[in-house]
């Protein structure tokens, strides 16, 4: 699927989700479409890697996983308490 020249829509509801998690966060998160109307959003903290979540249209957020070097195996990131 080529999203080139396309515009993705992104539901009211992950919208407000996001909303929650800047307010809850207070910094920074980075933000990329899903062709699904939800968003993948990710803080950076320095040069560690990136936490990421996924909020799907329907606003539920969800933890992703991400490699561990250190582990050797897939961890996911916790979500914050307020959420």
């Amino acid at each position: 699927m080529s999203s080139v020249g396309q515009e993705i829509e992104i539901s009211q509801a992950a919208a407000r989700a996001y909303a929650g998690l800047l307010r809850v966060l207070k910094g920074s998160i980075g933000t990329h479409a899903s062709h699904d109307g939800g968003l993948i959003c990710e803080l950076r903290v320095g040069r560690a890697r990136p936490l990421l979540w996924r909020i799907r249209p329907d606003g539920a957020v969800v933890a992703d996983s991400r490699y561990s070097f250190v582990r050797g195996a897939f961890v996911t990131a916790p979500l914050p308490q307020e959420l």
